[in-house]
């Protein structure tokens, strides 16, 4: 499809509904409100103050008012945005999903079935520093309380940063000028959560003032939230292939035909969170006249999610010859039983500590009634300390049997453990005693990642008077970004590796018990439902307790003194860890015009982009396998200092059109060339060698030499207002995509094993083509509602890297849509709310090395309030009412990758505003 004839397609889809949309307008307007245009202002101060009209409105203003296609977001009051996450508002527009982290908080957003890769999240403009190993911003360090808007962005302009070819999302923080004089808000309240059977607080307080007849701004304001959680879950950690002779002629085919997927690894766990987050803003503003206004600003955000993750593992991979009454569904192994492997448990304390804040100051200068200047500098930086504070203590008894059967979210699972005399009966697995647990696998691990970003631009408009350019537009900006990850692992983690002895050899009772009910509630099932639990200090004191007493099978001498402190020391990785230093130069120019009904804007944006990616490197010499288990002793060759650089041009022209069929009636049209740059963690030279599984691979984490996405992107929309609230809209758009990284994995001899090797490359190429409508009213009587939905179609060819594999983009649902009953009315605020997405690609190369999937979800949510006096409200909200689950699996439902169950939960509280 060329691309004139897909501009033609999209601006025909558009060109027939304003016919439609006009004979609506008589039957759809409330009674006293002009059919042609939105009410006025003044008019408006009167009715709208605060709550959900109040928020529709000022979001609509932004989408009409904008010379781009763009949806926004607006918090109902100081301090009041719609969610308690921001991720889950902004669910609410036309065309964004979310996915969702461990207790079903919103933590990233997709744009138009685009990842978070390949958008860009900003703050008042402005790129903010990230505590994750990318690019994408996490959404659950921020309280949705610091926030007053939220936009996004689906076409761009030349004056737009850079770096998104899904959607740029742009969250706003409060300006005291925006509204003149004292205001104040406070809330406090409490959160349950089901699951955990826990209630914990919540309080938020902000103040605005002005001064100097309004030309001195002063805002602050802050928000504490507390939230403890429990998660339990079902996974596959390690899912394979084995060969297997299927037709028990004795022998493997050699042509393939008897290797089959197979799940290696699994898991049932429950994780417990303790989740806290702290978030503050600021700003202080002067403006002593139109021609001046000065802003400084800042946001500060502090997220501590502490968690304990108790697990009960089953490690297929150590007896596989031992394989009987196998079942095979779809070229994968789904039913087997299988002997004399290990019955293992394990506990897995980890701590994620964010802290995150941004300065800026921004400056706006009008010299002369045609000349406007604006010149804006921040400085961000995001940190998380876990480096070797993470612990993945294994511990378990030989000799159990397993029964395995896929079919459903959790597999079956019985497990038997040998009998505790010779030839007796075999147990159940909850018959363990403490005195024949044997020790493991036990990892200290975590990275130290500390990103800095600091970025600079000026942006100037010239007025033209009378005809057709009615401005000129142009700046420039500059962006410099540090992100240094550094990891540290355990020195040997595999120093008790093949359970070498009992822990009631050394005299220490390394088990609790299970910690709270039973797993998944108790849902009936054949799989565990309680295990013992590995207490960690336990642990450490058990294997010190065998220092110079008992033998270490793998030497035949006893344990040396110090040798636990030794082994299992947290020890800096230079191979795994890196540091990048990238440098973005950009500069624009763009033409704003209007003639008649028509406007719009032309213009290029040029950029520049270098970066330096450093770090280490080592060969691995040898590898010597651990008897019993599926871990390997590898020997690596000395640490070697490594750097690589990269740098790229693009230039990224756009054209946005907007056509007045009436006031209220807007025809749009845009087209468009963007880029989105590789994830940051594509670019470290950062290496991993995985030895702790069967077989043995190595993953090149990055590659400096990557160049960015490329999308030539085509849009066009009609929107209709008949009232300020009001809206009915219909959308289509095309992107076609070159270039995407995805990895790349060929098979090399190391250390004489044959080991996959993965590394990132650019090269493949996908396109979307997408329809969004979107429809939202309120009537007078105060009952009001908001339907808006995305259809997608799309294809992304892998050929590049994995010959043959042809699927959608990861992240793209083939529809999704929100619907929304609204009432606000006599001191009553109402909504209901539930958002769905269809099943998507949530890795194009998996586990195995083939996709996976997530199925779809659908999420109610509910929220009411009551203004006890115009100064206090109390409320009540309740997020996922219909108790979803996530389900994640690889190529069919047979090989299931990931259940988790996810709490309903319930917050409610007092507000109060002045």
């Amino acid at each position: 499809m060329t691309y004139t004839r897909t501009l033609a397609f999209l601006l025909s889809s558009c060109a027939i509904a304003p016919a439609a949309l006009a004979q609506t307008t008589s039957s759809q307007s409330p009674q006293g409100v002009s059919e042609a245009s939105p009410p006025s202002e003044d008019a408006v101060d009167d009715i709208i103050v605060t709550g959900i009209r109040r928020s529709l409105s000022t979001a609509n203003d932004v989408k009409r008012d904008a010379p781009y296609i763009v949806d926004a977001i607006a918090a109902e009051d100081l301090g009041k945005f719609p969610d308690q996450n921001v991720a889950e508002s902004l669910q609410r527009i036309t065309g964004v999903a979310i996915t969702r982290t461990v207790g079903g908080e919103g933590q990233s957003v997709s744009v138009r079935g685009l990842g978070p890769q390949f958008n860009v999240t900003t703050v008042n403009g402005r790129v903010l520093a990230t505590s994750n190993g990318g690019r994408d911003f996490s959404f659950d360090v921020l309280p949705s309380e610091v926030i007053s808007g939220a936009q996004v962005y689906k076409t761009t302009m030349a004056s737009l940063e850079e770096g998104s070819i899904g959607g740029t999302v742009n969250m706003s923080t409060a300006r005291p000028l925006a509204r003149p004089g004292f205001h104040a808000a406070v809330s406090a309240g409490g959160l349950y959560d089901e699951i955990s059977k826990s209630l914990t607080p919540q309080a938020s307080g902000f103040i605005s003032q002005t001064f100097a007849d309004d030309t001195i701004g002063v805002l602050i304001g802050g928000a504490y939230t507390k939230r403890n959680i429990r998660s339990d879950f079902s996974s596959s950690i390690s899912r394979g292939q084995v060969d297997f002779d299927a037709n028990g002629d004795g022998a493997i085919a050699g042509d393939g035909s008897e290797r089959f997927a197979f799940p290696n690894i699994t898991a049932f766990g429950i994780r417990q969170t303790k989740r806290e987050r702290i978030g503050a803003t600021g700003a202080l503003q002067w403006k002593p006249d139109d021609s001046l206004e000065m802003t400084l600003d800042g946001l500060y955000s502090y997220y501590s999610t502490p968690e304990t993750t108790y697990q009960q593992n089953n490690n297929f991979t150590t007896n596989l010859g031992s394989l009987h009454n196998v079942g095979i569904t779809n070229g994968a192994i789904t039913s087997f039983d299988i002997d004399n492997v290990a019955y293992e448990v394990a506990t897995n304390p980890a701590f994620r500590k964010v802290k995150t804040w941004q300065a800026g100051y921004n400056i706006k200068w009008r010299p002369t009634d045609r000349l406007s200047l604006t010149g804006d500098a921040a400085y961000s930086q995001a940190s998380s300390d876990q480096g070797g504070k993470n612990r993945f203590y294994v511990a378990g008894i030989p000799g159990a049997n397993i029964r395995y059967e896929a079919g459903s979210k959790i597999p079956t699972t019985i497990i038997t453990l040998p009998s505790l005399t010779p030839g007796g009966p075999r147990r159940d697995a909850s018959e363990f005693t403490p005195g024949e647990v044997s020790p493991s696998f036990a990892q200290v691990n975590g990275s130290d990642i500390s990103d800095k970003v600091f970025q600079a631009r000026l942006d100037g408009e010239w007025k033209f008077d009378g005809g057709v350019l009615s401005s000129l537009t142009f700046g420039a900006e500059y962006v410099s970004r540090i992100k240094d990850n550094r990891a540290f692992d355990t020195a040997n983690a595999c120093a008790f590796c093949g359970f070498p002895f009992s822990f009631g050899q050394t005299g220490v009772d390394v088990l609790n018990s299970f910690p709270g009910g039973s797993f998944m509630g108790g849902k009936a099932g054949d799989f565990p439902h309680v295990w013992p639990a590995v207490d960690v200090d336990k642990f450490l004191a058990a294997v010190q307790a065998a220092e110079g007493r008992l033998v270490n099978p793998s030497t035949g001498q006893v344990y040396p003194v110090g040798y636990t402190a030794d082994q299992l020391r947290a020890v800096f990785l230079p191979r795994n860890s890196s540091k990048i230093d990238e440098k973005s130069y950009a500069g624009y120019v763009q033409a704003n015009f209007e003639t008649g009904a028509l406007s719009g804007n032309v213009g290029v944006r040029v950029i520049h982009t270098e970066l330096t990616s450093s770090g280490a490197t080592q060969e691995l010499l040898s590898l010597t396998p651990i008897p019993n288990t599926s871990n390997f002793n590898a020997v690596f060759s000395d640490v070697l200092p490594v750097s690589e650089t990269g740098k790229y041009t693009k230039a990224l022209p756009s054209l946005n059109l907007t056509y007045k069929l009436e006031e209220n009636l807007l025809l749009r049209a845009a087209a468009s060339k963007s880029i989105a740059r590789p994830n940051i963690n594509q670019l470290g030279v950062n290496v991993n060698y995985e030895v702790n599984s069967t077989p043995p691979s190595l993953t090149e984490a990055g590659n400096a030499a990557l160049k960015p996405i490329r999308s030539t992107n085509l849009d066009a929309s009609i929107e209709y207002y008949p009232t300020r609230s009001s809206i009915l809209s219909l959308g289509v758009f095309y992107k076609d995509i070159k270039g995407f990284v995805s990895p790349v994995t060929v098979t090399e001899t190391i250390a004489g094993y044959a080991m996959q090797v993965t590394r990132p490359v650019n090269g493949d190429d996908a396109y979307i083509l997408g329809v969004e409508g979107n429809v939202s009213y309120l009537f007078d009587n105060g009952l009001g509602f908001q339907l808006n939905g995305t259809l997608n179609k799309s294809k992304a060819d892998y050929s590049s890297t994995l010959a043959g594999r042809v699927t959608t983009l990861e992240g793209l649902s083939k529809y999704s849509f929100n619907a929304v009953a609204l009432y606000e009315k006599h001191g009553i605020s109402a909504r209901l709310a539930y958002s769905y997405r269809r099943k998507y690609v949530s890795a194009s190369i998996g586990q195995a090395s083939d996709p996976e999937y997530t199925d779809g979800q659908g999420f109610l949510d509910g929220s009411i309030s009551y203004d006890l006096t115009p100064n206090y409200t109390v409320y009540v909200q309740g997020q996922n009412l219909l108790k979803e689950d996530v389900f994640t699996y690889s190529v069919d439902k047979y090989r299931p990758i990931y259940y988790e169950r996810i709490a309903r939960r319930v917050e409610f509280g007092v507000r109060a505003r002045f």
